[in-house]
């Protein structure tokens, strides 16, 4: 794939170390791509990953997740089989942390989370690994996509404790997968847009078409441990997007903020052009002004400069300065000792034409301005 800076996609990031004082071991990265030379389908990678809490070096853990995660999809030759690309990728960069995690003591049991987010035109897909979350906000709607790897959402989901059971139980902070294992853990598909739906059903979500106006959000368990589910999403509604990330880091930290906070949203749109495009527009627009411009200077001066110039250089006879015709003035005998000869001693001047200096004129430069404003 091709790697740009630019997307039609709208994009907005927060993170927070949280109230705790703790070191920010979370970190996440968004990437945006062509598809190839050949297909501009804008490509967006988003992942989002938490260092675990009580292992050593999280902060570690979860940059090298990102990193290799990013890195792997970028080096994808094409985007025919994106769940497996997706499976590659986390696979890889569990392997990575683990090796790392042998390298140094300091460093042993070290381990992340991954939400992990790819667009490929208006379609989505998703994999995770941990109890970093995705979401989708539509139609005034929040829907959880991803699911929990938790003790918690294990006994949920097995009928042994009630929702209200869930806030403040012993088990809460318990994760059941994460990156950075020996054996790397199941990369979760499950893709779930209803409550009734079955694991193969939530598969078959992949790919799913999103909307102008939808929003992808995700996020650390530093906010969703302290701010709910209907909160988040009635925040993000009627906010613009970066206050709302302002307002919900804000929430988090005014109950505690016990955990850093994280979030990426991403704003579907209707722009279906890349500004990479438009800046190639603009680019070919300032070489032809600019050899428009070339081809007029040197018609001007074609027209007035060069009569002076070829004046200045080819000056007439009648305006060529003339050295002076001396006469030789022969002194008598007697005085012919003591009398000077003419130009003795004296340095001959000779007077040159006048030189003219060209000044160029100032070339005005054209920058292209973004049209775009997120």
């Amino acid at each position: 794939m091709i790697k740009t800076e630019e997307t039609p996609y709208l994009i907005y990031t927060k993170t927070h170390p949280g109230m705790k004082g703790k070191q920010n071991e979370d970190r996440f990265g968004v990437s945006a791509f062509e598809v190839s030379k050949d297909n501009p389908e804008p490509v967006l990678l988003a992942v989002l990953s938490d260092g675990i809490g009580g292992h050593r070096a999280g902060e570690v853990a979860a940059e090298i997740v990102v990193e290799k995660i990013s890195a792997w999809v970028a080096e994808a030759t094409d985007l025919n089989e994106p769940l497996l690309l997706l499976q590659q990728a986390v696979v890889n960069a569990n392997q990575s942390v683990y090796e790392e995690s042998l390298k140094d003591y300091g460093r042993t049991g070290m381990g992340a989370t991954c939400a992990c987010v790819l667009i490929k035109g208006k379609q989505l897909f998703i994999a995770s690994v941990g109890d970093s979350r995705i979401y989708l906000l539509r139609n005034k709607r929040l829907i959880q996509l991803s699911t929990d790897h938790t003790w918690i959402q294990e006994a949920l989901d097995a009928g042994l404790i009630q929702a209200q059971e869930a806030n403040g139980h012993p088990n809460a902070h318990v994760i059941r997968r994460y990156l950075g294992a020996a054996q790397a853990p199941d990369v979760d598909f499950r893709l779930k847009l209803r409550p009734y739906e079955d694991e193969i059903a939530q598969i078959n979500n992949q790919g799913q078409i999103l909307f102008s106006q939808d929003v992808i959000f995700l996020c650390s368990d530093g906010l969703t441990d302290l701010v709910s589910d209907q909160e988040i999403g009635s925040i993000l509604e009627h906010k613009n997007l970066d206050d709302a990330l302002e307002q919900l880091t804000g929430l988090a930290n005014a109950r505690g903020g016990h955990d850093n906070i994280t979030m990426v949203a991403i704003k579907i749109t209707n722009n279906k052009k890349h500004k990479s495009k438009k800046r190639k527009r603009w680019i070919g627009l300032l070489i032809l002004f600019l050899v428009i411009l070339t081809i007029l200077a040197g018609l001007a001066f074609a027209e007035f400069g060069w009569p002076y110039l070829n004046k200045a250089l080819n000056p007439t006879s009648a305006q060529q300065n003339v050295l002076p015709t001396r006469t030789a003035i022969i002194p008598s005998p007697s005085k012919a000792a003591n009398t000077p000869i003419p130009g003795q001693n004296q340095p001959l001047v000779v007077p040159t034409s006048p030189t003219l200096v060209l000044t160029p004129k100032a070339t005005p430069i054209l920058w292209p301005t973004n049209t775009q404003s997120p």
